[in-house]
């Protein structure tokens, strides 16, 4: 009979390791009087991994995204529940009646990690992209980069999480956009981070995301509005110090941007300007009991919306110029477990915009959302939720407009390479 390599028909183990288990059997069967060849547990073929030994790890998982909502929102954005794309009095009907049903696998992600030795410091590495498109793709299903990044020893460069964000006040849910009132952005950027026995202090620069409403300039004079446009003339520079305690853990951050504007096609460039943004954040994580955390976020600034999660503009028109748009947000969550399968996630958000006196009547001015959920955890490669949202925008007018979502997700995850490097992000 001849000897058949059946691990290699599975699949299991790398080239290297089925090689040598086949080179075993062909051995066994030319000459039975050989002794037998020892097999290779599972163990040694996951040491003998390549992956393992380049120090990479693939890792993604595939979700699927159940909704329903009980008003229609804006189609670019269905697939997630944003304030922003709720409808108000001020256009109601613009995306159709009624609600409406969907399912989406947008929300799936695909990564890689590495870390290597590199001189005098370890290099790691870290790429990532999802299904979502956003900005001028938004609605669109393609290759929507994450994370693009690379540590050495102290220094950081690429795109990922903005340091004056706080990514451990994401809820523990299936949720992909998040609470409007969290810092949330991911920018290219170089960072220096100094860490101490149990903090962290970090300072970047990071490039600008421009954000500008033209408000009544649209109306006035229609080419003028088409044509007034923000201008990154200055990479933002942010600071953040985060420090751990017993229970978890405080940062604060800082960001100071200048925040420029021009026309297009007019002498000069005129109107144009600059104002000075800035913000503070400040965030907490406690341990309440066991793996129970309380997530708290505040944050305040002008000329910071493009760094919140959903809503505003950096700049508006105020009294004859432009101006950085004031803003407060906040976010609150409680994750609890109830056993090592089993948790839920409560909490609300808002973003509530100090809106500009050009600005027009329908310009975003609040954003408010609350959720919660159930979710299973079986083991680590599973994991589902129901899920509940209601979101509700305000319009500088006061319009308003409300929305209920219901969830059902299904995660599945996947990682090759028992290796997986940490980020200081």
């Amino acid at each position: 009979m001849k000897p058949t390599c059946r691990l290699l028909r599975r699949g299991y183990g790398t080239a290297s390791a089925v090689a040598l288990l086949c080179g075993s059997a062909l051995s066994q069967t030319a000459d039975s009087s050989t002794p037998t060849a020892e097999v290779p547990t599972l163990e040694n073929l996951r040491a003998s991994d390549p992956l393992n030994a380049l120090g990479l790890n693939i890792y993604g998982f595939v979700q699927l995204d159940a909704f329903g909502n009980t008003e229609r929102l804006d189609p670019a954005w269905v697939d997630v529940m944003r304030p922003s794309s709720i409808p108000t009095s001020n256009n109601a009907g613009a995306y159709g009646a009624g609600g409406e049903f969907g399912m989406s696998v947008r929300t799936s992600q695909f990564g890689a990690k590495g870390q290597y030795e590199a001189g005098s410091h370890t290099l790691k590495t870290w790429f990532e992209f999802d299904l979502l498109e956003t900005g001028t793709k938004a609605g669109e299903t393609g290759l929507h980069l994450r994370h693009a990044w690379g540590e050495w020893g102290r220094l950081g460069a690429g795109q990922t999480h903005s340091t004056f964000m706080d990514i451990g006040m994401f809820p523990n849910s299936h949720q992909y956009w998040g609470p409007p009132g969290m810092v949330f952005n991911r920018n290219p950027q170089i960072r220096y981070t100094i860490p101490f026995e149990s903090s962290s202090f970090a300072i970047a620069l990071e490039q600008q995301n421009a954000g500008l409403d033209a408000g009544v300039l649209v109306e006035i004079d229609p080419t003028l509005g088409a044509n007034v446009q923000a201008k990154s003339d200055a990479p933002d520079l942010i600071a953040r110090y985060k420090q751990r305690i017993d229970r978890g853990y405080w940062q604060l951050a800082g960001v100071l941007r200048s925040l420029a504007y021009e026309t297009k096609g007019t002498p000069g460039n005129d109107p144009s300007g600059k104002e000075l943004g800035w913000g503070l954040s400040a965030s907490a994580g406690f341990r309440t009991s066991g793996r129970n955390m309380l997530k708290l976020q505040v944050t305040t600034g002008a000329g910071i919306a493009s760094f919140m999660n959903d809503g505003g503009s950096n700049l508006a028109p105020h009294d004859g110029t432009g101006d950085a748009v004031p803003l407060t947000a906040m976010s609150a969550y409680y994750d609890h477990y109830w056993n090592d399968t089993w948790s839920t996630s409560v909490g609300y958000s808002f973003n509530d915009i100090d809106s500009r006196s050009g600005q027009l009547d329908s310009a975003f001015s609040k954003g408010e959302y609350a959720t919660g959920n159930i979710m299973h955890v079986p083991n680590e490669h599973i994991s589902y939720s129901f899920e509940t949202y209601w979101a509700e925008r305000t319009d500088k007018n006061g319009a308003t407009g409300d929305s209920f979502r219901f969830q059902v997700s299904i995660k599945w995850d996947f990682s090759l390479g028992a290796f997986a490097p940490s980020f200081d992000t």
